[in-house]
């Protein structure tokens, strides 16, 4: 994603609620920044969002 992304740029993703951590993990190895999980009504990870550096 950081290929698409303009500097600054923000991704949002929806991601199940077992998936967090891994995506998380994977947004940072790819070179984003400021990976952070947002949890749904129920508490669960429901949607991640980082910044392309």
């Amino acid at each position: 994603a950081p290929a698409h992304l303009s500097p600054g740029g923000r991704l949002i993703v929806e991601i199940g609620y077992d998936q967090g951590v891994a995506v998380a993990r994977l947004m940072s190895a790819a070179g984003l920044a400021d990976v952070r999980l947002h949890a749904d009504l129920s508490g669960k990870d429901r949607v991640i969002c980082a910044t392309s550096p």
